[in-house]
């Protein structure tokens, strides 16, 4: 099982903030450029099964300095 998002996979990378345990996929200290449409993909002998896509939104408040 992968997980892809923008048509990149998605590796396991603790130092990032990226966990894939469980069949999971944990994103930590998400910034806006984790926007995106993920999509979790799982491969047979019989072949390629797709989620349905997601879509993760980074909400984020800006903050002016005077």
């Amino acid at each position: 099982m992968i997980f892809n998002s923008q048509d990149n996979d998605i590796h396991n990378n603790p130092q990032e903030g990226i966990i894939i345990s469980n069949q999971s996929l944990v994103l930590q200290n998400v910034t806006r450029v984790r926007m995106g449409e993920y999509v979790c993909i799982a491969s047979n002998s019989e072949g390629d099964g797709y989620s349905q896509a997601f879509q993760l939104n980074v909400l984020c408040k800006f903050l002016f300095k005077q």
